[in-house]
């Protein structure tokens, strides 16, 4: 997080709520839409985590088809 960054009571709130409202409207891989690259992150950082190639492979495949949801408006 920047250090620049204040909370402003009301403000930094209502920016915090349009932000997560519409985060999810951009293309896969921005903003907070990371796309299918989760699967592999948390992998990486849960070392001992149980699950093969193919679970994780299947795990990004469904976070692939959520990319062209629209889980706001649905």
């Amino acid at each position: 997080m920047s250090d620049s960054m204040r909370w402003i009571p009301g403000v930094t709130y209502m920016h915090l709520v349009a932000d997560m409202l519409l985060s999810e409207s951009v293309p896969a891989g921005h903003g907070h839409n990371c796309g299918d690259v989760m699967a592999d992150a948390w992998a990486n950082v849960l070392p001992g985590h149980g699950l093969g190639d193919a679970a994780i492979g299947r795990t990004r495949e469904r976070i692939e088809t959520m990319a062209h949801e629209d889980p706001v408006w649905e």
